[in-house]
């Protein structure tokens, strides 16, 4: 997906390929709601990515072990922490995609919308599901080619009910804030 000069990107997803069954459930979720929004989602870092990091109106980051061994990622979330810094309005919304193990540094202090370990999203799953096996929900994408050529992705309620969340705060903020 290229983003056109003109064009202006609603959210941006940051995420590492760890989190990508994450960001496709929250895309799929958004399109579902709101399939004109432009998301910008693509994975490698270059010049027309970091015009949508700059332009967005919201981003998303999806933090995650594997992203913080990134150094490209490192400095996609640098470049976003330093535009919320001088922003009047709140543009970042994090999502701590795993348990974070490695070394103790700034991510681990950054204040995270979302946090998929939290135990409330497994309480929704046990009070969901009622005793029944846990398996994997397959979400699937009705506007097609989203993230790394996938339309399908399979999550664990747990995971789902937290992308739920992610995905009503986000429009409710894009509808009400724009």
């Amino acid at each position: 997906m290229s983003l056109q000069e003109d064009e202006q990107v609603d959210i941006a997803l940051i995420y590492a390929s760890d989190s990508t069954h994450l960001a496709g459930t929250f895309c799929a979720l958004i399109d579902d709601l709101y399939p004109d929004l432009n998301i910008d989602v693509r994975t490698v870092a270059e010049q027309s990515r970091y015009k949508a990091l700059e332009s967005a109106h919201r981003i998303v980051i999806f933090i995650s072990e594997k992203f913080l061994t990134s150094k490209l990622h490192v400095l996609e979330l640098h470049s976003a922490l330093n535009r919320q810094r001088s922003s009047t309005k709140n543009i970042l919304y994090l999502i701590q995609s795993t348990t974070l193990t490695s070394r103790p540094f700034f991510p681990r202090l950054l204040p995270y919308n979302i946090v998929c370990s939290d135990p409330i999203w497994t309480d929704l799953e046990t009070e969901h599901l009622d005793g029944m096996p846990v398996i994997r929900w397959t979400v699937i994408s009705k506007k097609g080619v989203r993230l790394e050529h996938a339309r399908k992705f399979k999550c664990y309620p747990r995971e789902h009910f937290a992308m739920e969340k992610a995905a009503d705060d986000i429009l409710e903020n894009l509808i009400y804030n724009k």
